[in-house]
């Protein structure tokens, strides 16, 4: 969890010049995905508010569409979970791809879980 941890970091810092903070606060779960490196399974479940950020900087939309949210939301994942496998020491190490998912799909039986907050928005990763 270290390395998404991380690479989570490394990544908001790099697409948007901002730094996420810890916080206790779960995400309201808005916005999830879920992707899997090696035999590790991890959601992204992100707020609007954090969503929207992240759109108009990456996107630079002000106002987008439901789908192109979720795209970025996938998106997230993909890029977090990229960074990670570049920094992690085995260069065979396998990814999946990226699954949006509501959030009623993901599992109660998470065994750890990291929570951020950048201005209003929040993201939380959980690990299976």
């Amino acid at each position: 969890m270290k390395l998404i941890i991380q690479s989570f970091i490394n990544t908001i810092q790099t697409i948007a010049n901002l730094t996420p903070t810890s916080t206790e606060t779960h995400a309201h779960q808005e916005y999830c995905s879920k992707i899997s490196i090696q035999d590790e399974t991890y959601y992204f479940a992100c707020d609007k508010d954090f969503m929207l950020l992240l759109a108009q900087t990456l996107l630079t939309e002000s106002n987008p569409s439901q789908e192109e949210i979720q795209d970025l939301s996938q998106e997230l994942a993909n890029l977090v979970i990229g960074q990670a496998k570049m920094m992690h020491t085995d260069p065979k190490i396998k990814v999946s791809l990226p699954i949006f998912v509501l959030p009623q799909e993901i599992p109660t039986n998470l065994t750890q879980s990291a929570h951020f907050q950048i201005q209003k928005g929040t993201c939380s990763i959980y690990k299976e």
